[in-house]
């Protein structure tokens, strides 16, 4: 949504700032122009710029011999594209629109939450379009730490600030994956104890044993 505002302001449409147009189409409900918005801003700007995938099947590429199960990366950002931010290409389908699967994806990994995550950005959008005033939206300002470089410039604070989170995230997915190990050596030497073997309880297996003695 950062983003959206940054495009909205820099770019126009015969002359008129993308803001003013946007708001037109906000007040007057075109949801696909607004939806558009969205989907060219994260075409541009995409929120995961960075997708990894692995190979199923041994291949050749420009004379390289890839594996079966290489895991390989592919940076959205690094498609060559059209750079010019054109929302209304999205109203076209999708044999029209070369870049219509760039945003969610497609195929069997295509994002699952793509209807819900459309419907709300653009009501939101036409939220802020319609009933705040737009000039307190800064995308320049304030949002280093938003997953993009809004602002255009990256610092020290920035970088330790990110490498604060990633640790905090690494340190939780560990603790979570030894709880989970714990939990199932704990199952497992429960269920190999002689009182699980029985479905009472262990006094009730230890009298049964007791009278299968005498």
């Amino acid at each position: 949504m950062v983003a959206c505002f940054q495009f909205l302001r820099k770019e126009k449409k015969e002359g008129v700032q993308y803001l003013e147009v946007t708001k037109n189409w906000a007040t007057s409900k075109d949801l696909p122009r607004l939806t558009g918005v969205i989907l060219e801003t994260i075409r541009l700007q995409h929120p995961f710029p960075v997708l990894e995938r692995e190979i199923s099947k041994g291949t050749t590429l420009q004379g390289r011999i890839i594996q079966e199960k290489t895991q390989f990366f592919i940076l959205l950002d690094q498609f060559k594209q059209d750079q010019a931010w054109n929302p209304e290409r999205w109203l076209r389908s999708s044999k029209e629109n070369p870049y219509f699967h760039i945003p969610f994806g497609t195929g069997r990994r295509v994002c699952a939450g793509k209807p819900i995550a459309l419907e709300l950005l653009t009501s939101m959008l036409s939220t802020f379009l319609v009933d705040l005033d737009t000039t307190r939206i800064k995308p320049e300002k304030d949002h280093l730490y938003s997953g993009r470089i809004n602002d255009r410039s990256t610092s020290l604070w920035e970088t330790l600030y990110q490498i604060k989170v990633f640790s905090k995230v690494l340190l939780r997915s560990l603790l979570l994956r030894c709880r989970f190990i714990n939990k199932i050596d704990t199952k497992e030497a429960l269920n190999s104890a002689p009182f699980n073997r029985c479905p009472f309880s262990y006094q009730s297996h230890a009298s049964s044993a007791k009278t299968e003695a005498k």
